[in-house]
C-alpha cells in the first residue's frame, strides 16, 4: 500500500493533505479514532472525520473515494 499511498500524495498535493501514521508509536490516536486494523484510511473535511475505510484497497477505490469528496 505504501507505493500507491506515496504516488497518490504526490498526485494530488494540491487538492489534498495525505498523511501517514504509525499506529505502534501513536497509539493513543489509534485508540481515539477506534482504529482496530491497518491500513485504515480516514477521510477529514475541516478538522471532522468524513468517512474511514477499514483494510487494503485499491488504488481506484481510494481515487473513487477522493474524487467523491
Amino acid at each position: 500500500m505504501l507505493p500507491i499511498i506515496n504516488d497518490m500524495a504526490s498526485k494530488f498535493v494540491r487538492k489534498y493533505i495525505i498523511a501517514k501514521l504509525d499506529t505502534s508509536k501513536n497509539q493513543n490516536i489509534a485508540s481515539f479514532f477506534n482504529i482496530k486494523g491497518v491500513p485504515t484510511f480516514m477521510f477529514f473535511n475541516e478538522g471532522s472525520l468524513i468517512d474511514q475505510i477499514p483494510g487494503a484497497v485499491s488504488r481506484d477505490i481510494l481515487k473513487q473515494k477522493l474524487d467523491s469528496l
